[in-house]
């Protein structure tokens, strides 16, 4: 099939509430956001953002349909906007995280589910698995050996049937986590606390999508190949794809890169989102901002 829509999300509130222990990341998320917007629309027809009231302002002039939608408070949780917005989709749709960037024309089409790749960093999962595993009895297709874990860095699907089945899968391993929070907390204390690298959306997330996928015979179309990290980078090197991980995506210097790009590339989009950043910068959501 041809590329389907990209969609994306962005949710204010974890990156206004500390996510990551971080502070206030509103500015460069917005910044972040604009520019991978900006490359998908340059390279694909049909593009939409799916944006919070906070938010809204920044993207409404944006060249997509720009939507305004409420989405739940969690900064734990925080890629929960991400289901939310795919649950409401009825047909095929590719979800781009706001700090994927194409910088060229990629072939996106897929039949079933499309991913970014396969996450070879297993030993982020390792230790969540384990904890995770005293409580999956509620998951039936749950495998505490599964190591073939997608990246949703990109995530999509053509069948709704199996959209459906993993948004589904969602809320029943949320319930599963709110249920055994306390005995999470105590177990990220004696892991050594929050600032200990622990991120139960990635098993939520992709390592739930993982086994859900393997216990259903699905194998999902990949965008990067490569059976290691260094083969994986060379690959989206080429094809034009970026992904700034996790945290590294503040980096001082990472944050002085999506700057230079977005002037360069895009140099009237950033100055519209420039000057509307300047105009709210009486907000207190801006001033605190870092």
């Amino acid at each position: 099939m041809k590329s389907p829509k990209i969609i994306f999300s962005l949710n204010t509130y974890p990156i206004t509430n500390n996510r990551w222990n971080m502070g206030n990341k509103l500015i460069n998320t917005i910044y972040m956001t604009g520019l991978s917007i900006q490359y998908a629309t340059k390279w694909y027809a049909e593009v939409e953002l799916y944006i919070d009231k906070i938010g809204f302002p920044f993207f409404k002039d944006f060249p997509c349909k720009v939507i305004q939608t409420d989405f739940e408070n969690d900064a734990e949780l925080w890629m929960k906007s991400k289901i939310e917005v795919i649950q409401k989709q009825t047909s095929a749709f590719i979800h781009v995280d706001n700090d994927v960037f194409f910088k060229k024309n990629i072939d996106l089409s897929f039949n079933s589910v499309i991913v970014e790749r396969t996450d070879n960093a297993y030993y982020n999962y390792s230790s969540l698995v384990r904890f995770f595993n005293n409580y999956a009895n509620e998951l039936d297709y749950w495998n505490p050996d599964f190591k073939s874990i997608p990246c949703c860095g990109v995530l999509g699907f053509a069948n709704m049937d199996v959209k459906n089945a993993f948004v589904s899968a969602f809320y029943t391993f949320e319930k599963t986590f709110k249920k055994h929070h306390i005995a999470y907390k105590n177990y990220l204390e004696e892991m050594g606390g929050p600032g200990n690298y622990q991120e139960p959306c990635l098993v939520i997330e992709q390592f739930n999508l993982g086994c859900l996928l393997d216990h259903n015979n699905i194998i999902p179309k990949k965008i990067i190949e490569g059976t290691n990290e260094i083969e994986q980078s060379q690959f989206a090197n080429n094809i034009g794809y970026t992904h700034l991980y996790g945290s590294s995506k503040y980096d001082p210097k990472t944050i002085k890169r999506i700057h230079y790009l977005f002037e360069t590339e895009f140099p009237d989009q950033y100055k519209e989102l420039s000057k509307k950043i300047k105009n709210y910068s009486n907000s207190t959501l801006i001033t605190n901002a870092v």
